[in-house]
């Protein structure tokens, strides 16, 4: 992947593990608890390939915004 979301609570450990591991690989990741909050401040130009993961617990409310 060129970038990754990670979606789920900041104060969800889970999530926060995955956007950690997500970083480690030294790939651009973005944590979004609120989609719609930052979608409009992503550059998408330069990816191709956008993964998307979400915490094990992620509430529906949490990826629509």
């Amino acid at each position: 992947m060129d970038a990754m979301f990670i979606v789920g609570g900041k104060n969800s450990a889970n999530t926060r593990r995955l956007a950690d591991l997500a970083q480690k690989q030294q790939t651009p990741s973005f944590h979004i608890e609120k989609l719609l909050q930052k979608w409009k401040y992503i550059n998408f130009g330069p990816y191709n390939r956008i993964g998307v993961s979400a915490g094990a617990s992620t509430p529906n409310w949490i990826s629509i915004g």
